[in-house]
């Protein structure tokens, strides 16, 4: 190919034009895409991700307006308050500290109940009066119906009688 100097305009111009590709180019170039499609996948799961936030601070968003319209409607706020729990005839009640208000009544477990014994100025018990109470207890059997008197010596126990039925 021959050209002349003097027809040309402009030199070392370059455009995109089509060329064959041999077998080299083909491999590199679909390496190439299967990246590329790769990297699309990333993104588009990194789009759906991003979404899923949004839609959840959105959720959060709209929560908070129900809340606050539910404060507005009642007149009321949920907040924390101190409270303390006391043991009365049986029942646990939950009192508030700063209105002495009860706002929970349940049955005491039966853990709870014993734990609450009433106080008492007396002396500490002494061995033989531990003693007196164990006896006390054990003589209350079921045959019994009556515990027996505090302060009255015991009576004799029942013997209960065998024979043959009448």
């Amino acid at each position: 190919m021959t050209t002349q100097t003097e027809d040309i305009v402009k030199d070392n111009i370059t455009r995109e034009l089509p060329c064959s590709l041999n077998d080299l180019e083909v491999l590199k170039i679909a390496r190439a895409k299967a990246k590329t499609e790769a990297e699309l996948e990333e993104l588009q799961d990194e789009i759906k991700d991003e979404r899923s936030a949004q839609a959840a601070r959105l959720e959060a968003v709209e929560k908070r307006i129900e809340i606050m319209g539910g404060e507005i409607r009642t007149g009321e706020q949920r907040r924390p308050v101190p409270c303390y729990e006391r043991f009365v005839n049986g029942t646990i009640e939950v009192v508030r500290k700063d209105t002495s208000e009860v706002i929970d009544r349940r049955a005491a477990s039966l853990v709870e109940a014993q734990k609450v014994m009433p106080m008492t100025d007396a002396p500490a018990a002494d061995a033989s009066t531990l003693d007196q109470a164990a006896h006390m207890q054990r003589g209350f059997s079921e045959d019994d119906d009556e515990a027996p008197d505090e302060g009255e010596p015991e009576s004799e126990p029942k013997k209960k009688r065998r024979g043959k039925a009448k």
